[in-house]
């Protein structure tokens, strides 16, 4: 099965505690790693997690906040000393530009390889594309422009059925042409049907994150039957006055945005400090979302059809 899994670097919000770390995750789709958000530590969590720092193309930041981008300095130093020489593609709001700029300036020191910097318009949409996968932002609720991100996987080819060519022998040219969907006429004058030679393709994934927002109701008709979502899960519903003042989300919200976007699983993160056993955050989602899970440091989420 082609990869495509999360591993949580960092599940806690503002402040980390003595076991948690702010928001951090690698996404990885066929071995290339999008980094989404950096908070503190989030290269020690990496080593921890035995991800492999060269495999990190793209970081995707959501906003400006330090708990959400302040290890990206440490680990920009890292990829320097370990001789990085491929372009890294940050994407995240405009500001972030300048930053970096005065920050490796103020130092004194020198970034060997490219940093393609790339503003998230504010009005999110579409910011990449390839041939296998596409990400949309997603403006959020929040105390400064934050953005969500949704992953889509593209339609793969169709699969030959290997039964058929075990029994008669085609030109490859000819099974191309089959998994891109086509019917073909060889030149010995056989007709070979699409529908007969070919398997559909495995039925493509997608994964949502959102984190710092308040629950926004209407987002979930766009990310529809997203196969993964992480939402965050700031504080209990008891806490619900403090999670309206902060512009930030409960876990029973969590879990009803989830029911109406028709996830297929909910990882719940971005923890208060104030909590130091999550186990009711997890039930509090479940009431509204059953498939509602704690997003576990450290773990790795498979991303299945």
């Amino acid at each position: 099965m082609i990869p495509f899994e999360v591993t949580i670097l960092g599940n806690s919000s503002a402040i980390p505690t003595s076991d948690r770390h702010p928001t951090s995750q690698v996404l990885n789709h066929r071995n290339s790693y999008f980094l989404i958000d950096c908070g503190e530590c989030a290269q020690q969590q990496i080593r921890k997690s035995h991800l492999k720092f060269s495999r990190i193309k793209w970081v995707l930041i959501s906003h400006l906040h330090g708990d959400h981008f302040f290890g990206l300095f440490g680990l920009i130093s890292t990829f320097q000393l370990l001789g990085r020489k491929e372009s890294l593609i940050i994407y995240a709001p405009p500001a972030l530009e300048h930053i970096l700029k005065t920050v490796f300036s103020a130092g004194g020191g020198n970034i060997d390889f490219e940093i393609d910097f790339r503003s998230i318009p504010e009005e999110g949409g579409e910011i990449f594309d390839s041939d296998f996968i596409k990400i949309k932002a997603m403006p959020l609720n929040h105390s400064t422009p934050c953005y969500g991100f949704h992953f889509q996987e593209k339609n793969l080819p169709r699969k030959i059925d290997k039964s058929k060519i075990e029994m008669e022998e085609v030109p490859i040219h000819a099974l191309h042409k089959l998994k891109d969907g086509e019917d073909v006429q060889l030149e010995d004058g056989r007709f070979l049907k699409n529908s007969e030679w070919t398997l559909d393709p495995p039925k493509p994934r997608s994964y949502t994150f959102i984190t710092d927002t308040r629950c926004i109701s209407d987002l979930a008709d766009e990310i529809k039957g997203t196969d993964m979502l992480y939402h965050e899960a700031t504080f209990l519903h008891e806490d619900k006055k403090r999670a309206i003042a902060t512009l930030h989300t409960t876990a029973k919200e969590a879990g009803a945005f989830a029911k109406k976007a028709e996830a297929k699983m909910l990882l719940i993160g971005h923890f208060s400090a104030r909590y130091d056993d999550l186990k009711p955050l997890k039930k509090e989602a479940q009431t509204e979302f059953e498939e509602s899970f704690i997003a576990k440091e450290g773990k790795c989420y498979k991303i299945k059809h």
